[in-house]
């Protein structure tokens, strides 16, 4: 069996016989003491025959790092050394360090060097780059240093110098005035703040607007114009102060004439009241005819349409409230008597009847203790109404000079074709309102003026009439209303309307069954204009002999 040195490689082998060792035994004893082996080789080099011999040799050896000792400040080592003259590296070390020029306590603020710290800061006391002798200014970079003698006394001391140069320094803000002025000294500063202008002691502006007043000052210091005073008088009668605007808009010269204003303002929420149920407001009035909102609000919101206690009728808007007091007892509530209102309403559209020839309008209404019956009334005109409805019926009025009319079996003459035909339902059954057209005004004009005025203002509106009329058209109609309902008018219009039924047919004039042109003026050369005007002619003479 072999064995081999770790350090050198060399092999041993398995000895027998009496004195025999094994391999392992042999490297064992020969790796102690192998030159190779770092155990055995010194700091310097040298080679030993086993570690403790090395390890012997390494305290006194100058190349261990143990003996080794290194400046902090410079590069410089020291060596502890063994024998007769032995030296301690490390009291070297400390104190080389003590006066080393790399050690910064040894060097003053002005780059001397001293060879201890102590000779250094009996230096540095009186030294001008140190920070301690040197003063700069706080407003500019002027710098002052505190300066020795020979002697060791002070020469000028630095802070003195620097504190007078700060009070009379041009950028001290204490110097320089709102004005932008310099003064040398603060005291002559504050004097001329005191009556500056630009110092906002003495400059008051308005809450309200922009606009600024300032305190000025004449000789000898004395105020010839307050700003605040001014101040105060203008924010009184400020446009832009609110305490001088009323409600309404209204501007005053001061909050007091503004709130002698508001007190009876129209539009100041104190004098308006509105109803809780339509939202309608009363308001307040003074002077002559003074009135309460809040009791108006109160007495209209008993009556009000909108309000729940209440019924109103949905023909006539009129309003039911319930009686208090005694009449309450005797009176059927306000829903009763709405119903009740109802039925004998003359708007509504049930209590309406018109005459299916005239177009005029009867109304079942209750007065007093009296109730009429529209739709007998209107039996009864009807029976006796001697209006004659046209017709025709203006189809078209595209063109300016003609109309379209309609008939079924006749045609119309040129007079004819400006009136429109009434036509109108009988509500005798059901009792609904008829709905009345525009109806001929020849015929209609027969009516008497008594019953023309009867009519009420929402059939007036609904009649249609003519926007121009001939001369003779009005002279006819003249005549007419002149002699009332005579037997020789009668006559006249039969005749009229008998020559008017011996025209030809419109299907002989044209090729069309029921419509036809007619021509709005009349021309010489047409036979059925000169036939028009022969009976418009009679018919004059008839009327006027008879008045």
């Amino acid at each position: 069996m072999a064995a081999t040195c770790p350090y050198c490689d060399q092999s041993f082998h398995t000895s027998r016989g009496l004195f025999g060792q094994e391999a392992t035994a042999k490297r064992d004893a020969h790796a102690r003491c192998c030159r190779e082996n770092p155990r055995n080789k010194c700091f310097c080099g040298r080679v030993f025959s086993d570690s403790a011999a090395r390890d012997n040799h390494a305290t006194r050896c100058e190349m261990n790092p143990a003996n080794n000792f290194k400046c902090m400040y410079c590069p410089q080592e020291f060596r502890t050394t063994f024998g007769i003259l032995a030296k301690d590296g490390r009291q070297l070390r400390d104190a080389h360090a003590l006066c080393c020029k790399g050690n910064p306590a040894n060097a003053c603020h002005c780059g001397q060097v001293f060879p201890n710290e102590d000779a250094r800061n009996a230096h540095a006391i009186k030294c001008q780059m140190n920070p301690a002798n040197c003063f700069k200014c706080r407003f500019c970079p002027a710098s002052y240093v505190t300066t020795f003698n020979v002697f060791g006394f002070k020469n000028r001391d630095g802070m003195a110098c620097r504190e007078l140069h700060e009070v009379a320094c041009e950028r001290n803000p204490k110097n320089s005035c709102y004005c932008g002025k310099l003064f040398p000294n603060p005291t002559a500063r504050d004097s001329h703040a005191a009556s500056c202008e630009e110092n906002p002691a003495n400059r008051f502006e308005c809450p309200h607007c922009d606009r600024v007043f300032v305190t000025k000052y004449g000789l000898m210091g004395m105020v010839v114009s307050d700003g605040r005073r001014l101040r105060d008088a203008h924010e009184r009668g400020c446009i832009e102060n609110v305490a001088n605007t009323c409600f309404c808009g209204q501007l005053f010269a001061n909050p007091e004439a503004r709130d002698a204003h508001a007190a009876k303002c129209s539009a100041n929420p104190v004098n308006r009241f509105s109803c809780r149920f339509c939202r309608k407001v009363f308001v307040t009035s003074f002077g002559m005819f003074t009135s309460c909102g809040s009791i108006e609000r109160d007495k209209h919101q008993l009556v009000c349409s909108q309000n729940p206690c209440n019924s109103t009728c949905v023909h006539c808007q009129l309003t039911f409230t319930d009686t208090e007091g005694v009449l309450g007892y005797f009176q059927p509530d306000a829903q009763r008597r709405c119903r009740a209102h109802g039925s004998t309403c003359s708007h509504n559209p049930r209590n309406r009847f018109s005459c299916q020839s005239c177009g005029r309008c009867f109304t079942s209404r209750r007065r007093w203790l009296r109730t009429h019956n529209g739709k007998e009334e209107r039996d009864r005109h009807q029976a006796g109404c001697d209006v004659i409805p046209c017709e025709f019926e203006v189809m078209g009025t595209e063109v300016s000079e003609w109309h379209l009319v309609s008939s079924p079996d006749i045609q119309a003459c040129g007079t004819c074709s400006g009136t429109t035909r009434a036509s109108s339902e009988a509500g005798s059954g059901s009792g609904e309102l008829s709905e009345v057209g525009s109806f001929d005004k020849e015929a209609g004009s027969a009516a008497e003026p008594s019953e023309a005025g009867s009519l009420d203002k929402e059939e007036q509106d609904d009649c249609s009439e003519s926007e121009e009329e001939d001369d003779e058209e009005l002279h006819f109609h003249d005549a007419r209303s002149a002699s009332g309902d005579g037997p020789e008018l009668a006559e006249a219009v039969e005749n009229i309307v008998q020559g008017v039924s011996k025209l030809p047919s419109a299907q002989e004039a044209d090729e069309s069954d029921f419509l036809q042109l007619m021509p709005l003026g009349t021309e010489e050369d047409s036979p059925e204009a000169s036939l028009c005007k022969a009976w418009k002619q009679d018919a004059f003479e008839v009327l006027e002999s008879t008045n």
